[in-house]
């Protein structure tokens, strides 16, 4: 059989309904369309419940765990970032279901490694089926995403190419070329790996049960509903405890079973299990955790410092409201260009929906007088669709095109505007080289469709580019502003056979005003304006007046009917009158016609007589800088703009006055530190304040305001959090200063590379850090600087010698204060670009020991061990970006360097699936030294177990970069602050059941066993479940725990059996020998070259590549510290006392553990 016949498995799908997974989630999460989500189950439900059974021998127990899998789906649908298509996901998590199933189920027995495949298959020659799974298993999970996902939707969801293109959204021609090249490299890797397909089978019987809609459907639907049986809901919450399920494990392990049966030759067809008598029982309702002032937390999170009310957290393009004036729709983007909507209260800044947008951009959005909203955004290379965004049932258009082909060229919208009659879209986009020619189109408004789609009903051609368009109140004329371009010409050649470079033409200073009947597109009349009014726009109420403003601050109106000039005049002050650097922004008309206001600047929000031009008011301050957006509410009193820093500030039209946002920072939070005890915050904001925070309830605490500079924000707290390090602007240059926490009031002015810091600071590393006796350390360029409390430079640490023209990003300083690592980029103008780690003796500046690495590092902590952790980027194959992908096993986003060997080594585990680029920014370590916390580039954060290397948990709340992290002491809550303007405070304990379990003997025992779990969610929710029962726990490790090795004889017992004559006793006695984990890499050494049978000699070399890292625990060791873990989580005089009892039981790993975790609780 050839690989194309053994991965065509399952055909003859129905057609699917239309709209991708995500648009259907969407609708189901944000209008509760149960059609929707249904649709999404009748698309996958075959293929999920297929996996459930080869995995289970009970139909009854695969058709809970299909059910309980949708269940989870409709919980995490909302917290979900989905891809078109989620049959990745389902299928992973249905074979971690099912996997829970058996190993949670006592009734019945544990079947061995290839207990998936169904018990019909015959018997096999005992090497072929294990080889094939490994095999299959490493090739799959090395394709491209690109690849796979196609063969997924083809091969295990019985897709068409065509459908499986529309699912994607690509052309039928891509999905054949990726399933032609995926199919060729499987069997290509196969085939270099000695495992060649067999000849095809006469008989291809398919794997993938009739679809269960029928029977199925309405008990799973129940279940999402909000009535699952206690079976199904059981099952759910041990998956959703985990956390989201994005690995390959499932996807590889689902194809290697059906390839597997295929390959052997014989499968039984699947029969429709029975259907289900069991009634669904209703589900206990769990409140939702709140923020201080009753605005929800995302999941994990326990508090909120400050307040997403008046908070966009992003940068806002626009601000809309509503035709009554009580909400806002606020669109804009994040640092990650991932753009956003959210509609809050106008009165309390609440948020009540926000949308993410999924790539598409937006051009322009609109609230009309109907109640409609409408938002064009761009869907592709030169694509545009309308949303309305009101209808919560709307799903959002998704951007297809490639993200490097957003730039400016023919075709690409400009300008586009619906008409007030919610009837017409007009969009003008460029039609020449750099804007020398421009093409205006109209076209009937359909909401969810493309603006192309149909035939325009006027196209209009224009000499000039456009820089703006409107229509006129009534919808009847359509006012179109275009600016000439001088042609580009040809430049200057650098010299003899280099290209001739082009030169853009130069723009004019004046614009051209057109207005046209909307109804036939027959041009009305055209105003030439006088020089400078080239920026911004509005029309008056009655659409007789158009507005424009541009360069010096000039503004004007003119008669629309006329065409007559009815004032020109300078805003702002006289003193600025034909300052070249100035212009005005934006322009909205208030008061029902007769204020016109403005935004100078971007520094300054003013009014003036819309009558006269005469100047009413000039707000110059600090709520009025940085102004991204500009709108009057329809009661003509009010105006509401969008800041730079994320909020949303409301002020009166008549005077100008604005309205206080409310409590919390305004803008980013810089840093933050906790006190001794854990339960008091201090934050730094870009707002230039100092905000102290009760950790508990998110509650504001005091403020101080930063006095003598201008813009400052801090770097890095003191150990004693009394002096912040930052930087801001003096006499109108950035300088380095110590500042006081308590008072606000400037200290000291450092000598520092302020540039350098703000660089590092925006990549997201951390800039500054403190030593124990008082003096702080910065990254100046390409070193570190330490000052002394007087401002004077005590000490520089080079990197010169490391990489000459390198940039350090981060610096951290070990706990005793005897050595600094730095981490940074490698020379610059170098491509590829690298990266360096370098540790120094702090108090002589001498260089200890330095590594160059393949990626740009961009954080460096100190583990309690002496050990220094780094995160930074690292770029996946299919992206071009000049940085070559990291060969296998060198290069991560996090790693740990050994300052004794100077080797760099990368146990964490990459919670993406490795093709997406990641920047790992910031890294903070706990005090306790058993988790590290890594801010993500998709603002989400990863929660490490350091001693496996395994993510523990998925934090997701910010909706921006997070700039800083921090553990409380004991290591049970993690503080995380971000751009968008708040803190969160996140459970990082152990996850306990709500209700305390009865435990009985066997359950604790089970719990034992769990703490071996590689899976590191797994382990952790067991360490929660023990920890919930502080007795018995106690108990059963001081019964389990043993400081003595594994003797050589207690680990060949295992060895012998791997040359068992049955495979199943193979698999057990690979199944014991992992128990020994690393404690049996030296005996598993010593007998390697006494062992003949090659099958013996692959089990052991397997054995040694899993075990043999000396960065990282595994089997009984990672157990012990899981244990002593456990026991310092509990604390309880019991737990203090074993762990006393631990650390005086001799000199061994265990009691080294228990002596430092012991010595730390005496120490709180």
């Amino acid at each position: 059989m050839t690989m194309r016949t053994a991965l065509r498995l399952v055909r003859g799908a129905n057609e699917p309904p239309d709209g991708t997974d995500s648009e259907l989630l969407r609708r189901f999460t944000e209008s509760g369309d149960e059609a929707a989500f249904a649709a999404v189950f009748d698309r996958h439900a075959g293929m999920v419940l297929g996996v459930c059974k080869r995995a289970l021998a009970d139909p009854r127990d695969a058709e809970d765990a299909c059910q309980a899998t949708f269940l989870v789906l409709a919980r995490k649908a909302r917290t979900g970032r989905w891809h078109t298509s989620v049959a990745n996901w389902l299928h992973a998590t249905a074979r971690r279901v099912a996997r829970n199933v058996r190993v949670t189920s006592a009734r019945r027995v544990r079947r061995e490694a290839a207990a998936a495949v169904p018990e019909a298959v015959p018997a096999v020659d005992r090497m072929s089926a294990r080889e094939l799974l490994e095999a299959l298993d490493d090739e799959l999970a090395r394709l491209p995403a690109r690849y796979r996902e196609p063969l997924v939707l083809c091969h295990l969801e019985g897709l068409t190419r065509d459908q499986a293109a529309r699912r994607l959204g690509l052309r039928p021609g891509t999905v054949k070329i990726r399933l032609e090249r995926g199919r060729r490299r499987l069997a290509a890797a196969l085939t270099a790996r000695g495992t060649t397909p067999v000849p095809s089978c006469s008989r291809r019987p398919s794997l993938r049960p009739r679809r269960p809609r029928s029977r199925l459907s309405g008990p799973t639907l129940a279940a999402v509903g909000g009535r699952p049986s206690a079976t199904v809901a059981a099952l759910a919450d041990g998956v959703s405890s985990t956390g989201t399920v994005f690995g390959l494990a499932g996807l590889a392990f689902g194809i290697i079973v059906i390839a597997l049966g295929l390959l052997l030759g014989s499968v039984n067809g699947s029969n429709p299990a029975p259907d289900l008598p069991k009634k669904a029982e209703p589900a206990a309702p769990v409140a939702a955790a709140t923020d201080a002032f009753g605005d929800p937390l995302p999941p994990g999170a326990v508090a909120r410092l400050g307040t997403v009310r008046f908070r966009f957290g992003m940068w806002p393009w626009y601000v809309v409201p509503s035709p009554d004036g009580s909400k806002l729709a606020t669109f804009g983007a994040n640092g990650q260009h991932v753009e956003s909507m959210t509609i809050s209260d106008a009165t309390s800044g609440r948020p009540l929906r926000t949308v993410a947008l999924a790539g598409a951009r937006v051009q322009s959005a609109q609230w009309l007088p109907d109640g409609r909203g409408f938002a064009v955004l761009q869907t592709n290379t030169t694509d545009y669709a309308v949303w309305e965004f009101t209808d919560e049932k709307a799903a959002p258009p998704t951007y297809t095109g490639l993200k490097e082909m957003r730039a400016i060229t023919n075709g690409i919208f400009v300008a586009s505007t619906v008409s007030p009659n919610g009837k017409l879209v007009a969009g003008a986009s460029q039609a020449g080289d750099e804007g020398t020619a421009g093409r205006l189109e109209v076209w009937a408004l359909v909401p969810g469709g493309k603006v192309r789609a149909a035939a325009a009903r006027h196209t209009i051609d224009t000499p000039d580019g456009f820089v703006w368009l409107g229509f006129t109140p009534d919808s009847k004329r359509l006012v179109g502003v275009t600016r000439h371009r001088e042609p580009n010409r040809p430049g200057a050649a650098a010299g003899p056979g280099q290209p001739v470079p082009v030169v853009p033409g130069a723009k004019a200073d004046t614009a051209r005003v057109v207005v046209w009947d909307a109804a036939t597109g027959k041009e009305l009349l055209a105003i030439k304006t006088p020089g400078g009014l080239t920026r911004a726009y509005a029309i008056a109420p009655d659409g007789a007046t158009l507005f424009a403003a541009g360069e010096k601050g000039r503004v004007a109106a003119f008669d629309l009917a006329t065409e007559k000039e009815r004032f020109v005049v300078d805003a702002g002050p006289p003193e600025q009158k034909d300052d070249p650097a100035r212009y005005v922004s934006h322009l909205v008309v208030a008061a029902g016609g007769r204020t016109l206001l403005l935004v100078e600047n971007m520094q300054a929000v003013a009014a003036l007589d819309a009558a006269t031009g005469k100047s009413l008011w000039r707000n110059t301050g600090r709520e009025a800088k940085q102004v991204y957006a500009l709108a009057a509410l329809p009661d003509g009193k009010r105006f509401v703009i969008g800041c730079v820093d994320g909020t949303i500030v409301f002020g009166d039209a008549a005077t100008g006055k604005v309205i206080d946002p409310g409590p919390g920072h305004r803008g980013g939070v810089r840093a933050v530190a906790l006190d001794g005890a854990g339960r008091v915050a201090v934050t730094s904001g870009s707002d230039a304040t100092f905000r102290r925070w009760e950790l508990a309830s998110g509650r504001e605490a005091g403020t101080v305001e930063i006095t003598g500079l201008v813009g400052f924000h801090a770097n890095a707290f003191s150990p004693d959090r009394r002096t912040a390090v930052g930087t801001g602007w003096q006499d109108n240059k950035g300088v380095v200063v110590l500042a006081d926490v308590a008072t606000g009031r400037t200290l000291t002015r450092l000598k520092g590379d302020t540039h350098s810091l703000f660089e590092a600071t925006m990549f997201g590393g951390q800039p500054a850090a403190w030593v124990p006796d008082g003096s702080v350390i910065l990254t100046d360029a390409d070193c570190g600087v330490r000052f002394g409390p007087d401002g004077k430079e005590v000490r520089t640490y080079s990197t010169k010698e490391i990489n000459a023209g390198s940039d350090a990003y981060s610096v951290a300083v070990s706990r005793d204060g005897r050595r600094v690592a730095l981490v940074g980029r490698g020379p610059r103008g170098v491509h590829p670009v690298t990266g360096w780690v370098a540790v120094f003796d702090a108090a002589t500046g001498k260089l200890i020991r330095a590594a160059q690495t393949p990626q740009t590092l961009a954080s460096v902590a100190f583990a309690p061990d002496g050990t220094v952790l780094v995160s930074g980027s690292v770029y996946p194959p299919s992206q071009r970006l000049g940085v070559p992908p990291a060969e296998a096993g060198t290069a991560a986003a996090v790693g740990l360097f050994d300052p004794s060997g100077g080797k760099m080594h990368y146990p964490f585990a990459d919670p993406t699936d490795g093709t997406t680029f990641r920047q790992a920014a910031v890294l903070c370590v706990s005090p306790t030294g058993y988790q590290i916390a890594v801010a993500e580039h998709d603002d989400s954060i990863t929660v490490y177990e350091r001693a496996s290397g395994a993510v523990r948990r998925r934090l997701r709340g910010h909706v921006n970069q997070v700039y800083q992290l921090a553990f409380t002491p004991d290591g049970a809550r993690l503080v995380s602050v971000s751009w968008d303007g708040t803190g969160l405070v996140w459970d990082a304990a152990p996850p306990r059941p709500a209700t305390p379990p009865v435990a009985t003997d066997a359950e604790r025992l089970k719990w034992w066993e769990g703490l071996l779990a590689a899976d590191g969610p797994t382990a952790h929710r067991t360490m929660g479940e023990l920890a919930a029962d502080p007795a018995g726990t106690v108990s059963l490790l001081k019964a389990k725990l043993n400081s003595k090795p594994p003797t050589d004889a207690e680990i060949d017992k295992p060895i012998s059996g791997l040359g068992a004559e049955a495979f199943a006793d193979r698999e057990a006695a690979s199944r014991a020998l992992e128990r020994f984990g690393a404690a049996a890499v030296p005996r598993v050494k010593a007998r390697l070259s006494g062992v003949e049978s090659a099958e013996v000699r692959r089990r052991l070399g397997e054995f040694l590549a899993r075990h043999d890292r000396p960065d990282r625990l595994t089997g009984t060791r990672l157990r012990e510290r899981r244990a002593v873990e456990l026991l310092e989580v509990m604390a309880t005089a019991d737990a203090r006392s074993l762990l006393d009892e631990l650390a005086r039981s001799g000199s061994h790993p265990l009691a080294e553990d228990a002596a430092t975790a012991a010595a730390r609780l005496r120490a709180r």
